[in-house]
């Protein structure tokens, strides 16, 4: 694969609007099972009854062509979830097996399918990671560079974890909100030195200094309003915020760490 195919390059299929994270497009599909050719039946087969718990598998398929006509089927029907996790074990397989040379191959051409079929992941050394826009991302790696001073060790860990959970699969929403906003709020903590004061106290604290514009205020108010109805101890709401709205929470609550730490 070096370029994308016609009917993408021409206007014949159109991408999906926004990237897809918990399906598996057929394409994807027979990439995976074209790649498992390559390290022959029987090892594809305990990485494929691993991941589908059907250790039936091991024994009844013993031939490609049992490979294309009856496992090819049935991961068809499977959740999305439960192709994805075929991705890392096959690129692990790859890699230790003769065909080494043939994992880095597969890692860059896994990520122009996902690419073509507009999905939100990509394989980084032989981890399945969540894409972002590239400026974005930027400012995530800012973000655990900020935090490698000592003093900020409790929020790089909330930041980690929220990290880990944003790249999940599925993405656990929920660990994703509460990690990065437990992140800002620890950052704000120490750099106003009101360690024992919840993030309305820093709020306070931050009107009385007039350390930020009101508007800035505002918006950081209307951030830990959020988070105590829909992600935090004793939230009043269930947690039921939609995937834009955890990319919203995430990036937001990143960017308030970043204004904290930068703080003059």
């Amino acid at each position: 694969m070096t370029e994308e195919r016609f009917s993408l390059r021409y206007g014949y299929e159109l991408k999906p609007e926004h990237p897809i994270f918990d399906e598996a497009p057929k394409r994807l599909l027979f990439f995976i099972v074209k790649s498992f050719e390559k390290l022959g039946v029987h090892q594809a087969m305990l990485i494929i009854a691993e991941a589908l718990c059907r250790p039936d598998y091991v024994m009844k398929i013993a031939t490609p062509y049992q490979l294309w006509h009856e496992v090819f089927p049935e991961l068809e029907k499977s959740y999305g979830w439960e192709i994805y996790n075929l991705i890392e074990p096959l690129y692990a397989a790859l890699k230790s097996s003769r065909q080494y040379d043939a994992h880095g191959n597969f890692e860059s051409e896994l990520n122009q399918v996902f690419g073509e079929e507009s999905i939100g992941w990509k394989l980084c050394d032989g981890k399945l990671q969540r894409t972002l826009p590239a400026a974005v991302r930027e400012q995530v790696d800012a973000v655990f560079k900020e935090l490698g001073n000592p003093r900020f060790a409790p929020a790089l860990t909330h930041v980690i974890s929220s990290h880990k959970a944003y790249n999940a699969r599925p993405r656990r929403d929920l660990d994703v909100c509460s990690n990065a906003f437990d992140a800002c709020e620890s950052v704000a903590k120490e750099v106003f030195g009101l360690p024992t004061a919840t993030f309305g106290g820093v709020l306070q604290e931050i009107r009385s200094r007039k350390s930020f514009a009101p508007e800035t205020v505002t918006t950081l108010e209307k951030l830990w309003i959020l988070a105590c109805s829909h992600f935090r101890h004793g939230m009043t709401e269930p947690f039921d915020l939609g995937p834009s709205e955890v990319d919203f929470v995430y990036l937001t609550c990143l960017a308030g760490v970043l204004l904290f730490v930068r703080l003059q």
